[in-house]
């Protein structure tokens, strides 16, 4: 509902709105549909240093939107910092990774449907060598001298990230 939403306001109304949403693929197939139109953004943020739910990390949000698409929900944050109950943010935490899982298996299946277990394989490697770059240049970001230097370096990461995606999406 929100890609037809949004690709219909975009495509056919084309006003200058804020759409917000907690689905980064929406934002990154909108964009990828209609880059002259859509420019995207999200709280920057960091996370606070030994404080972690599992494999929640606790993050601050900085008031100040960054360049590029959120590569996760921060909505458990945004509930812990709204006081839901501890117990209701755990389920739901235990319920976000399992959909996760869901989506990354059903993703590695379509691969394998479209490109075959060869070519699947070569996507998930080169994918994972990415990832790795992606987070080298992330703390190169993190130590650069000034934040406008590292959001650069993580803007061009992410056209980079982008760019294989395109081509192996294709």
């Amino acid at each position: 509902m929100a890609h037809a939403t949004l690709d219909y306001v975009v495509s056919t109304l084309k006003p200058m709105c804020l759409f917000v949403t907690h689905y980064p693929d929406v934002a990154r197939d909108i964009t990828r549909k209609h880059p002259a139109h859509c420019d995207v953004k999200y709280p920057s943020y960091v996370e606070i240093d030994g404080e972690s739910d599992g494999d929640d990390r606790r993050i601050e949000f900085l008031f100040k939107l960054a360049p590029g698409i959120a590569h996760r929900s921060y909505g458990l944050n945004v509930a812990r910092m709204a006081g839901l109950p501890s117990d209701v943010i755990a389920r739901a935490g235990e319920r976000a990774r399992e959909m996760e899982e869901a989506v990354a298996a059903r993703a590695v299946m379509r691969d394998i449907e479209r490109l075959g277990p060869e070519a699947a394989t070569e996507r998930a490697q080169k994918m994972v060598d990415l990832a790795d770059e992606v987070a080298a240049v992330i703390d190169a970001a993190l130590a650069a001298a000034t934040p406008e230097e590292g959001a650069a370096m993580i803007e061009e990461a992410q056209k980079k990230v982008l760019a294989v995606m395109n081509d192996t999406n294709e």
